[in-house]
């Protein structure tokens, strides 16, 4: 009824528009912040979110999510100077180290290195000896100064690299000269020192040597520049004290028709021995 009382025809003309529904199918690693700000750590199909579609109306839409784990690894190493990485990375010093990789997913791999680098020792020996030097290191004889080198397992299990840096000074000649008349001479430039075998006492000094009684004696001669020095063997003095004519008949016994040669010389004292 219009305002004056009388009909009113009114006709509606009414379109229906539908909500719509729909499925987002995702697939993520390791987690997925969605649409609705929330963050999926786990594959789910349950969440749901409503928006607004293109008529106006409302529009459901739930998540379908599969979530994929990111892989990691952890690799603890020793190693002597140096190591290179599979990420073909060589490093020196000691740390941790990252690396992101690809796993068979197709998601991150995240690979970590402990890594310890254990140092190579190097070292010098300075050593001066008399003669050939025996190394304990290698059980190499040196006879010759010079520079060597030899390689052997630290404690840590990496290589030692010790040089020996050696300065070989000559043995003196302890050769001793039995001069024929009761003295015995030195056939080198030195120290001198004679020392009696049986007590190693030292007796007299100088390179000549005069023994006063029998005994056995031996010669101690002595580099005065390198210190270094050789004993003699012993040698036996036993005419001392003996007559004349019982040096003659001592020599008879000791030496046979010799003793001819010795009366010519005056009856001087028999050939001494001297076993070095």
């Amino acid at each position: 009824q219009n305002a004056a009382g009388c009909d009113s025809t009114v006709t509606l003309n009414l379109t229906i528009t539908n909500s719509t529904t729909g499925t987002d199918v995702q697939t993520a690693c390791d987690s997925l912040i969605w649409i609705d700000g929330n963050t999926y750590y786990a594959s789910t199909n349950t969440p749901t979110f409503v928006l607004q579609n293109a008529a106006g109306c409302d529009s459901t839409v739930t998540l379908n999510l599969t979530v994929l784990p990111i892989s990691t690894s952890n690799t603890v190493i020793s190693e002597c100077e140096s190591y290179t990485w599979t990420n073909n990375i060589t490093y020196t010093s000691s740390g941790v180290y990252t690396d992101t990789l690809t796993n068979s997913n197709g998601c991150d791999s995240i690979a970590t290195l402990n890594l310890t680098i254990l140092q190579v020792a190097e070292t010098t020996e300075q050593v001066t000896h008399c003669g050939p030097f025996l190394w304990p290191l290698n059980g190499q004889t040196y006879g010759f100064s010079g520079f060597y080198t030899d390689t052997v397992q630290s404690a840590n299990g990496c290589d030692s690299i010790v040089h020996l840096n050696i300065h070989i000074n000559s043995i003196p000649s302890s050769n001793v000269i039995d001069n024929g008349n009761g003295t015995f001479t030195s056939s080198y430039s030195g120290i001198w020192e004679w020392i009696d075998c049986n007590t190693n006492v030292i007796v007299a000094g100088g390179q000549t040597f005069s023994p006063t009684q029998n005994g056995n004696y031996a010669l101690i001669v002595t580099d005065g520049v390198t210190s270094c020095e050789d004993t003699s063997d012993c040698f036996l003095v036993d005419y001392l004290g003996i007559a004349a004519t019982e040096q003659v008949q001592w020599a008879i016994l000791r030496f046979g028709s010799r003793t001819d040669s010795l009366r010519s010389a005056g009856k001087s004292s028999p050939e001494r021995q001297n076993s070095k």
